[in-house]
């Protein structure tokens, strides 16, 4: 076995006076960044990994436990997943708003809790309580995992919630800087850059991460250790993304090259529901952090087919008043149904408020709504949906048998269970 491979053992050594029924069974820490868009695909592939024959522990804050719609009930539907819980180190009362100090904030705060929780796992394990920890499957935004991990020395696997071409314009921003993009130098922020490999064609400006939205100088502190940390994703022993190949083709040769490993596993939504079918739905709504409401299905079911438009804005941005309103007015004077989900926190509650995604850059314009929505459900609706109709047959064919996403979920497993092979002849 190599040195570099027999160092990453040494440091969270689990000593064994003999093996133990279930000892030998690879342990996995799934650990995502505590908002609801990170959680859900987290908790997906937890499951998958489960179903899979991994112990598994899905570790989450205390405060994400408290808001989950039905912790007890999801527990009781999947046995398999261990649920853990640790403090994120704030103060109850903290808003815990993702702006351009949370992941900051998150790497002092949190960060000794997760390395306590790691070290308490050693006397489990030396008790029988659960096997020995095999690795770390961390959320990419989750900054201090990967620090505690290679404090610890343990195998780390980095998250990705969003696509392979946003991961690869992260990638992209010091060629970027280089070449003169960032920051911006004027107001025009919807132009084409056509630099980064992979994205030619693809990427504008305005679709950069948000932190080149935020127009800092490269010599900005934040800005410098925000890059620093995304691109530390390049040191962990492989990304687990919720993609699958053909939906991004042209970018995928490219993205590939900065990690050690990538398996694209997507959708993992459509993924899990294929192995567990119609339990799969309890994993979205008993661990939503909002409680869902429900009373739009009976009049969403009473629409004629694909004649309703569903939007949402995700579950990070924030958006004022007067934003909500002119997009509210442009969705009424397009005349076509639509069906908006409008979380409890979305408006802002001062104006020009942190916000990780500036308002000057996402204003809303009642007549451009209007437009868009016009075009998206009136000239262009059908190419729109044959576009999706393929792209969903695509999805299909990744997760089932033989499949891209099928595969590599596959490969992980085995993967994972090498690094648990290696680590018993370290320890034996």
């Amino acid at each position: 076995m190599p040195a570099n491979h027999r160092a990453k053992y040494k440091a969270l050594k689990f000593d064994r006076k003999g093996p133990k029924k279930g000892m030998e069974q690879p342990h996995v820490i799934v650990h995502p960044l505590p908002v609801q868009g990170h959680i859900k695909p987290m908790l997906c592939l937890a499951q998958l990994l489960s179903e899979a024959g991994l112990y598994t522990t899905f570790l989450i804050t205390h405060h994400a436990q408290k808001r989950m719609a039905n912790l007890p009930a999801l527990t009781t539907q999947f046995p398999n997943i261990h649920f853990e819980f640790i403090s994120d180190g704030f103060p109850k009362d903290h808003p815990r708003d993702v702006n351009s100090s949370f992941f900051n904030d998150i790497k002092i705060k949190t960060k000794p809790h997760f390395k306590q929780f790691l070290l308490s796992l050693k006397k489990k394990s030396e008790n029988g309580a659960s096997p020995p920890v095999t690795c770390i499957i961390a959320d990419g935004y989750v900054f201090y995992s990967f620090e505690v991990a290679e404090e610890l020395r343990l195998p780390i696997f980095a998250f990705v919630s969003h696509g392979a071409c946003f991961l690869q314009a992260y990638h992209s921003i010091p060629l970027l800087i280089q070449q003169g993009h960032l920051p911006f130098r004027d107001d025009n922020i919807n132009y084409q850059i056509q630099c980064v490999p992979g994205l030619e064609g693809l990427l504008t400006s305005k679709n950069l991460p948000p932190v080149c939205l935020l127009n800092l100088e490269a010599e900005n502190s934040f800005f410098q250790e925000h890059v620093k940390d995304i691109l530390g994703m390049n040191r962990s022993s492989g990304v687990i993304i919720n993609t699958f190949n053909d939906l991004e083709v042209q970018c995928l040769p490219h993205v590939t090259t900065h990690f050690q490993k990538f398996y694209t596993v997507g959708p993992l939504h459509a993924f899990v529901n294929s192995k567990i079918g119609k339990d799969s739905h309890l994993l979205a709504s008993h661990a939503s952090l909002w409680k869902a409401e429900k009373k739009c299905i009976d009049w969403l079911d009473s629409q004629p087919l694909r004649s309703v438009l569903y939007v949402s804005f995700g579950t990070l941005a924030r958006k004022s008043i007067s934003q909500l309103l002119d997009f509210w007015h442009g969705l009424v004077d397009s005349g076509h149904r639509f069906l908006w989900v409008v979380r409890p926190d979305v408006i802002l509650e001062e104006e020009g408020e942190n916000v990780i995604i500036p308002e000057q850059l996402q204003t809303f314009n009642r007549s451009s709504v209007k437009s868009t929505v016009d075009t998206l459900m009136g000239s262009k609706r059908e190419a729109f949906q044959r576009s999706v109709d393929r792209i969903a047959n695509c999805a299909q064919d990744g997760i089932g048998h033989g499949g891209s996403s099928n595969h590599n979920l596959e490969m992980l497993v085995t993967d994972i269970k090498k690094i648990k092979t290696e680590e018993l002849k370290v320890h034996l």
